[in-house]
């Protein structure tokens, strides 16, 4: 995937949102009103792994798995091009799966 600045749409049963994430190399920066995201992300052919660190900087949000301020997140999937979508879980909140989409915005 190319490095650049990506929309991010995300959803669990509990919840759903959208931010921003920019990719600079296996390096991701990212956020939304309520929480900022940092982590890497691996690449392997069309295969996509992700570890981020989520923090919540706005109290008056909720994370999208529940009352959370803190969490790692795995993330796992494909892309085509420069488009993905990842699934994951924080060991934070058992039970509760998440979906990320990713769409280039530009470099």
């Amino acid at each position: 995937m190319e490095d650049g600045l990506y929309k991010v749409q995300f959803r669990t049963p509990i919840s759903d949102g959208a931010g921003v994430v920019h990719k600079v190399g296996q390096r991701l920066y990212g956020g939304d009103s309520g929480f900022a995201w940092t982590g890497q992300m691996q690449e392997s052919g069309a295969t996509l792994n992700a570890l981020l660190e989520v923090v919540q900087h706005n109290p008056g949000f909720e994370s999208v798995f529940g009352s959370l301020q803190r969490f790692e997140l795995a993330l796992s999937g494909s892309h085509t091009g420069n488009s993905a979508v990842l699934r994951g879980v924080t060991a934070a909140a058992p039970g509760i799966q998440i979906e990320v989409t990713l769409s280039f915005l530009r470099a």
